[in-house]
């Protein structure tokens, strides 16, 4: 079920890094409230259209399949930058992030957010 009329209307599809989130956001639970309390944990990749989507999922998909195949992976390397060839200073700069989020507590209160960030998390 989703909550939030945010996403109503947009395309989700997997997010590849959901599994790890999902295991670092579990620990946190468990150390900081150290009961049993069952906490539910979803996340997902929102394209704005079904072509946005469509691109992200086959992407990964692709991506990863190159990435574990041993035929294919030095074709890979051949496209992907070396240590050192990452993106322009200005295009790291130009850079954002945006995370949503929504939650439903015990009692069926809803709560949502929306956190954005001027840069890219990943670089600064």
């Amino acid at each position: 079920r989703n909550p939030s009329q945010r996403f109503a209307s947009k395309w989700c599809g997997p997010f590849f890094m959901a599994p790890i989130n999902m295991a670092v956001s579990g620990r946190s639970v468990a150390l900081s409230q150290g009961t049993n309390q069952t906490v539910r944990y979803r996340e997902a990749l929102v394209a704005e259209n079904m072509m946005d989507a469509f691109v992200a999922w086959w992407g990964t998909i692709l991506f990863g399949t190159a990435a574990i195949n041993p035929v294919l992976l030095p074709i890979l390397k051949q496209f992907l930058p070396s240590p050192g060839e990452g993106p322009t200073q200005s295009v790291l700069n130009d850079g954002f992030l945006c995370i949503s989020g929504y939650g439903i507590g015990e009692n069926g209160n809803e709560v949502e957010s929306v956190f954005y960030f001027p840069h890219d998390g990943g670089y600064k």
